[in-house]
């Protein structure tokens, strides 16, 4: 059948076209054709830049952020404290502790105390100004040894030893006597305080007549 031109009839191939054209305004600008046209901006722009590097993974994950801890004692301040609960900072020493080169907190010496003029030993031939001595010569005839003394004050001073002397030898050369001494009559001598007199008691000694056994006694001074 020919074609005569009759609206009604339409010649072959002719819906082809027709329809070739409607599809290439789709795809190239018609109204229909606009969001397709935008899909395959996007899908070249991803595979351009997935092409580039842009997209592929580092392989490192992100670094944490530790977290901070709050210290009840700084009110809450939420700063990140170190291992030993503090900021970091080097410990300073707490008021009144003593501090390095300081003399350690050790109390003054007692200038109040007296002392004793001691003859004992080669050392102390001419005598000596001591305190709570380990021995001690009371006179030319007496003297102490292994003394303990329990009481050393501004008044007194009082201590037990070993009690030998000229007036019992050779009885207490090997044998001493357990006798205890009081000191007393604290004495100022050139600004310095000594005591002047000794008090000895040694019930072993009763038997032996001395007069370093008969109540208080002169000690040496300076």
């Amino acid at each position: 059948m020919t074609d005569n031109g009759h609206p009604g009839i339409t010649r072959p191939g002719a819906s082809r076209g027709r329809r070739g054209a409607a599809a290439r305004r789709l795809l190239l600008g018609g109204r229909r054709g606009r969001p397709v046209v935008a899909l395959l901006g996007a899908m070249v722009l991803a595979l351009a830049t997935s092409g580039c590097g842009g997209g592929e993974p580092t392989g490192e994950a992100p670094a944490e952020t530790a977290p901070e801890h709050t210290d009840p004692a700084s009110g809450g301040t939420g700063e990140a404290t170190t291992g030993d609960g503090g900021r970091g900072e080097a410990d300073t020493p707490a008021p009144g502790d003593p501090t390095p080169g300081s003399a350690g907190g050790t109390a003054p010496e007692d200038t109040t105390r007296p002392y004793v003029v001691n003859f004992y030993g080669e050392e102390n031939a001419e005598g000596a100004a001591e305190r709570e001595p380990a021995n001690l010569v009371l006179s030319e005839h007496s003297s102490l040894q292994e003394m303990q003394w329990s009481e050393w004050n501004g008044d007194r001073a009082v201590g037990t030893g070993l009690l030998s002397g000229m007036w019992c030898l050779p009885d207490c050369a090997d044998q001493p006597f357990e006798a205890t001494v009081t000191l007393s009559e604290p004495t100022d001598v050139a600004g310095d305080v000594y005591f002047a007199a000794f008090d000895l008691d040694a019930p072993g000694a009763q038997e032996y007549r001395a007069d370093d056994l008969d109540g208080e006694r002169p000690l040496q001074l300076p």
